[in-house]
């Protein structure tokens, strides 16, 4: 498995640090609110789509990225 592979089965699998919100950024609070109604509800499936768009929102809004994935 390639290193980049393995951190996207991190990223999907939460294994990864939570992505934090960039300062008054409210895509950024939208997400965050996302995934958190998506704990609170169970919906796990939810939970990972919010942290992966939140994930390409940060890496390509503020250029902010994750164990070097790419998402471009």
């Amino acid at each position: 498995m390639s290193d980049e592979t393995a951190s996207i089965v991190d990223a999907v699998f939460g294994r990864l640090p939570m992505p934090e919100t960039s300062p008054g950024c409210g895509v950024c609070l939208e997400f965050q609110k996302r995934h958190e109604i998506a704990i609170g509800q169970g919906d796990g499936t939810a939970e990972v789509d919010a942290r992966v768009l939140w994930r390409n929102h940060l890496a390509h809004v503020h250029g902010i990225t994750y164990q070097g994935i790419s998402y471009s």
